[in-house]
């Protein structure tokens, strides 16, 4: 047998076929961990008519990143949601418009302020001559009354008691957007509240 037919018959030999399949199975996860870059606070247009706006992406005690979220249609945004970003299969169809160059000169910016990702956010407060917006939230529960409150038989009971509470509070501030003087979905005000339920719900799920 000639060198060109033992290259051959090499290239058709199982033991080959299994090594090109074991290869092509290592590129898989390299080609799927390259994500593309995410743009935070600005619409993502999908095709199913949905307006999404991812607003942050922090990792989770598992090492791996959790991204929040808001969307909505012709303006009106639900409350804020969360999930792996491996799973927002939505980010890759979805269309963002396209990123602004950065400006040729820039005033000296301050530093960010370091994420608090320990502690959930607080809830509103009463600032001096401007109550809260709508009056009603003045009776939800922060999160930190939720946890003191809400106990169950064991440690894990009582975080799924309170994961639950803190996820069918936002259903009832969804349907007082229902009533007929309400003119938007939410104020900033029970944004700020919203935010305080899903952060603590997520941070406790994670216990």
């Amino acid at each position: 047998m000639d060198m060109r037919g033992y290259a051959s018959a090499m290239l058709s030999s199982p033991y080959v076929s299994r090594v090109v399949t074991f290869v092509g199975c290592l590129m898989v996860p390299a080609l799927a961990s390259a994500q593309e870059p995410l743009q935070f606070n600005v619409p993502y247009s999908c095709q199913d008519g949905y307006t999404r706006i991812i607003s942050r992406c922090e990792k989770n005690a598992r090492g791996g990143e959790v991204c929040f979220w808001r969307e909505g249609k012709n303006g009106q945004f639900d409350s804020e949601r969360y999930t792996v970003r491996a799973q927002m299969d939505w980010s890759t169809t979805c269309k963002a418009p396209p990123a602004q160059p950065p400006a040729a000169t820039r005033p000296a910016a301050q530093p960010p302020a370091a994420p608090q990702t320990t502690a959930p956010p607080p809830m509103p407060v009463n600032r001096p001559g401007q109550p809260l917006n709508p009056p009603y939230l003045a009776g939800m529960p922060s999160p930190d009354v939720v946890k003191q409150r809400i106990q169950g038989s064991s440690p894990v009971d009582t975080l799924a008691r309170q994961v639950s509470v803190l996820n069918r509070l936002p259903r009832f501030m969804q349907r007082m957007t229902l009533a007929p003087e309400r003119k938007s979905a939410y104020t900033p005000d029970e944004l700020q509240v919203l935010n305080a339920y899903s952060l603590t719900s997520y941070q406790l799920s994670q216990s």
